[in-house]
């Protein structure tokens, strides 16, 4: 007679609360296997990617639906910022912007993904096509998160320094102020792209509302007191104005290279701004981003060095490179001076000395930014009043009141100075 040790029990048929947690089990291997796939996949995301209306509405489905339902979102989110730093640590910024789309999909009030984002696509990666789409980035913050004043400031900010957009920088500076924006100084933003768009009344006015909720701010008494002072220094600007005149010779240096070289008789520091680009680029601006992005040439920004002959910086050499103002003494380049601090300036301008400004036009460092599809390209010198220093000002005005002769064009608002012309594509090439 055998004794049986071990049986085997009964099978049970199992219950609703069994066949739930055999369901949410499956779901749970589902969500880890698609977090995987994809993380793996950013690489080959990253190549493809460009951000649309209709790939912000599918990136919040498909893969990523179960794991919002479960609860996943942030831990996930917080996997994948890990790879935008690892990204931005290796330089590699194409692939940062996919990624931080995702990451506000899932997690729309970090706020940080948002500015940094906005960041890459506006500054580092040096492609002023980008700009519009870093706004609309810094939108989408401010939609999801309408009662932040940080995000509100930031958007703020990229119109006014890189969209050159300085009524609506204002509208969103105000706004970030209304709720509560600190430090105080950031406030000052506000009046000061309201004056960078030719309404000085208006930031004349919010300087003295700065200055009523807080009486011990200096910089805006200051700013109260030189403002009027100026109003009243440029009131007959507009009797007398000056004939600007605006030569330029344009040579090949070699395949995608161009140099320019031009004499103006606008004072010292003045800027003289230049984009080339397609011939009929109103009509690449509105096709999509990343049809642009292969078929739309725009190029606006310069490498190049000044040596003023006096002033704070007499006898160094200022190199202009990406954005950025390097400051040193002798012959060498920036890139013997990887450590120095940069100074901040706006990109795509010359500042003119004793008259004469001149640079190369360089595509073919980078030459898939720049990829030539039209048969002739326009390239613009213009001399924007909203955007020149003080002492430009004082001579052509806030508005261009100031200015005459006949390369001047009359803008909604301002005067401007504009050199044109057409240049054929093999003669580029």
């Amino acid at each position: 007679m055998s004794t049986t040790l071990i049986q085997k029990p009964p099978r049970i048929p199992p219950t609703d609360n069994r066949r739930r947690i055999q369901v949410a089990a499956a779901l749970v291997c589902l969500l880890f296997s698609a977090v995987f796939r994809q993380v793996t996949n950013l690489d080959v995301r990253g190549a493809s990617y460009r951000p649309s209306a209709t790939a912000q509405r599918a990136i919040v489905g498909g893969d990523w639906f179960a794991g919002m339902l479960l609860g996943f979102r942030e831990m996930v989110a917080d996997m994948m910022w890990i790879q935008v730093d690892e990204y931005f640590h290796e330089g590699r910024y194409d692939k940062i912007l996919p990624v931080c789309y995702i990451i506000t999909a899932m997690d729309p009030q970090w706020i940080d993904v948002y500015s940094i984002g906005a960041w890459h696509l506006g500054y580092n990666f040096g492609d002023r096509r980008l700009v519009p789409a870093a706004i609309a980035f810094d939108k989408l913050g401010v939609k999801n998160n309408p009662k932040s004043a940080d995000m509100a400031y930031e958007l703020g900010w990229m119109e006014y320094s890189r969209g050159y957009n300085f009524l609506a920088a204002a509208r969103d500076f105000k706004r970030a102020n209304d709720l509560g924006l600190q430090p105080l100084g950031r406030r000052h933003a506000w009046p000061h792209a309201l004056e960078a768009a030719g309404d000085i009344d208006g930031a004349i006015a919010a300087w003295k509302v700065i200055l009523k909720q807080d009486p011990t701010d200096v910089v805006a008494k200051k700013n109260i007191f030189m403002t009027n002072l100026r109003k009243l220094a440029r009131k007959d600007l507009g009797k007398k104005p000056v004939d600007v005149h605006l030569d330029l010779k344009i040579t090949r240096k070699g395949p995608r290279v161009l140099h320019f070289e031009g004499v103006t008789n606008l004072p010292k520091y003045s800027k003289i701004f230049f984009e080339l680009r397609d011939s009929d680029w109103r009509q690449r601006e509105k096709q999509s981003l990343a049809w642009q992005m292969s078929n739309y040439t725009l190029y606006s920004q310069l490498d190049t060095t000044l040596k003023p002959s006096e002033g704070i910086f007499q006898g160094e050499a200022i190199d202009f490179y990406q954005g950025d103002l390097h400051i040193h003494q002798g012959q060498k380049t920036y890139d013997q001076f990887p450590t120095e601090p940069m100074l901040p300036v706006k990109d795509g301008h010359m500042i003119i000395e004793n008259g004469e400004f001149h640079g190369d036009i360089d595509m073919a460092k980078y030459a898939d930014q720049y990829p030539l599809r039209s048969k002739t390209y326009e390239l613009e010198f213009y001399i924007n009043p909203l955007l020149e220093p003080i002492t430009t000002q004082d001579i052509i005005g806030w508005h261009g009141e100031g200015l005459s002769g006949p390369l001047m064009v009359r803008q909604p608002g301002y005067n401007e100075i504009v050199w044109k012309t057409t240049i054929p594509k093999s003669d580029i090439q």
